[in-house]
């Protein structure tokens, strides 16, 4: 009898440690499918049991059936059939759209529409060209196999001369007696944009360095090079949300990290509205912003001590009812 008890207890151990397992991935998936609330969340709720999706609380996020990777569930407008639209995002990118479900609440139906296309490649490559004069090296791409080759051409004009002219911004009459050393990475190319970011370093006179940044965003659909203000909603909602702690400094340097923050913090939603407002206008303002493929970047000025400019991030999920564009 003594011998069964130690045997009886490690069963009962096996099995509630199964009954918790079994009750976690009940929990995680009535917690996707609650019928309960509002009808947008009844909405979410059945075309998240319909793709046979689970919900990941910590991160608000879905996945399962189709999808490997985190998506969001977005709900849109009521159509003409009374179906609640609900987009199917990927999560790291939630202004792009992957489906979309419409959903009869009264029948508890989902109709799944299409699937969009998401792995469409840019319909361009681009290559390296660098613009040297003097003790000046200004490395920046061109594009190369686009169909429209007049277009390629007219983007590619455009690209060299927001390239230097960027830099020359910095140094005005004695740019071309200045020391600069620039380089650039391609920081989002969709088929609807391409986003330029320049770094570098620069100095006149034999004086000390400067750190330079500045961008160049391009509508590859018009051509056209883009401001912040033709890409973002630029209004006071828009500085509250800059303002949360969602947005961050970018620099791996510690003490850096915490000056800009504080820097950022210290200027008023007013100033901030006033700088985003004349964002890559290349008047002299040098204030200039970029977007990944998952977050808004943008620049602030700041002094020598704290690295000549401060950079700051937001992720795009955040900001996502300001777009002006789509960046798919």
């Amino acid at each position: 009898m003594k011998r069964s008890i130690p045997i009886l207890f490690a069963v009962l151990i096996i099995l509630s440690g199964c009954f918790l397992q079994e009750k976690s991935n009940e929990e995680r998936t009535a917690s996707a499918v609650s019928m309960h609330g509002t009808n947008e969340k009844v909405a979410v709720a059945l075309v998240a049991k319909q793709l046979n999706l689970y919900y990941y609380k910590d991160t608000d996020t879905y996945r399962g059936g189709d999808y490997f990777f985190d998506v969001s569930l977005v709900t849109g407008e009521v159509n003409e059939n009374n179906e609640i639209e609900v987009k199917i995002c990927p999560a790291y990118h939630p202004i792009s759209v992957l489906s979309r479900c419409y959903v009869d609440i009264k029948k508890e139906a989902v109709r799944i529409g299409p699937k969009e296309a998401t792995t469409v490649k840019p319909g361009y490559e681009t290559v390296q060209t660098t613009y040297k004069k003097n003790k000046i090296v200004i490395n920046y791409p061109q594009l190369v196999y686009m169909t429209d080759r007049r277009q390629q051409e007219e983007i590619n004009a455009l690209i060299k001369k927001y390239a230097i002219e960027g830099a020359k911004i910095f140094y005005g009459d004695d740019f071309e007696k200045s020391v600069i050393q620039i380089d650039y990475r391609i920081i989002h190319n969709s088929p609807s944009l391409l986003s330029i970011e320049y770094k570098g370093v620069g100095s006149r006179d034999g004086a000390y360095p400067n750190n330079l940044l500045y961008t160049t965003n391009i509508d590859m659909k018009t051509g056209k090079v883009l401001k912040l203000t033709d890409m973002v909603r630029i209004d006071d909602a828009f500085i509250r949300v800059l303002k949360s702690n969602k947005t961050q400094p970018v620099t791996t340097d510690t003490e850096l990290t915490a000056a800009h923050r504080d820097l950022f913090q210290g200027v008023s939603n007013e100033q901030l509205k006033e700088y985003l407002l004349t964002t890559d206008s290349f008047d002299g303002s040098m204030v200039y912003s970029g977007l990944t493929h998952d977050t808004l970047r943008f620049t602030l000025p700041a002094i020598h001590a704290l690295g000549d400019y401060a950079q700051y991030t937001i992720p795009l999920k955040e900001i996502k009812d300001y777009f002006k564009i789509s960046l798919s």
